[in-house]
């Protein structure tokens, strides 16, 4: 069984398959404590090789770039939401470099800006963080349970906007 996750994984990761919106594998606690330097040393490699830039600012917001191919993080969180960021981020970039995406501006079309579109949006980063999870996961870098935790913190801002009725721009 985790012969064929580690298949899955490297498919899905290489992007032969189109995106999968279900991934099965459980965090387990390690033994020590994870180094989240190394976590990040790993990641940024990874997205490196695949000619991907990391930038970690202190002022600029935490995204994926695809014209520029360029990651940033920002650098006023703690060490381990750098990471998490780190591959959040990353499973976006996955998403860009497939022959499979298209933005979420495109998926919208003429629809931008509506209820619908800020409900593909935030389907959107959930699918980016579940990609950050599976490729820590399947390469064995630092992980802890508080990876769901963080997720649910960055995506609750996301659903307070796709949920904000105040804005008088967002038609159904």
């Amino acid at each position: 069984e985790t012969a064929n996750k580690a298949v899955f994984s490297f498919l899905f990761l290489k992007q032969d398959l189109p995106p999968c919106y279900c991934i099965n594998m459980e965090i387990e606690t390690q033994t020590s404590a994870p180094d989240w330097k190394i976590g990040i040393a790993l990641a940024s490699q990874y997205i490196e090789e695949r000619g991907w830039k990391v930038v970690f600012s202190f002022t600029k917001d935490s995204m994926a770039e695809f014209a520029k191919k360029k990651i940033t993080v920002n650098s006023r969180h703690p060490l381990k939401i750098r990471y998490y960021v780190l591959l959040h981020e990353i499973g976006h970039a996955i998403d860009m470099d497939s022959i499979f995406y298209s933005s979420v501006r495109e998926r919208a079309g003429p629809r931008y800006n509506t209820l619908a579109y800020r409900v593909e949006t935030v389907r959107s980063e959930f699918e980016a963080w579940d990609k950050g999870k599976l490729l820590a996961l399947t390469n064995n870098w630092p992980m802890d349970k508080t990876y769901l935790d963080i997720q649910a913190k960055f995506l609750s801002k996301y659903m307070d906007w796709v949920n904000n009725r105040k804005n008088k721009k967002v038609k159904k």
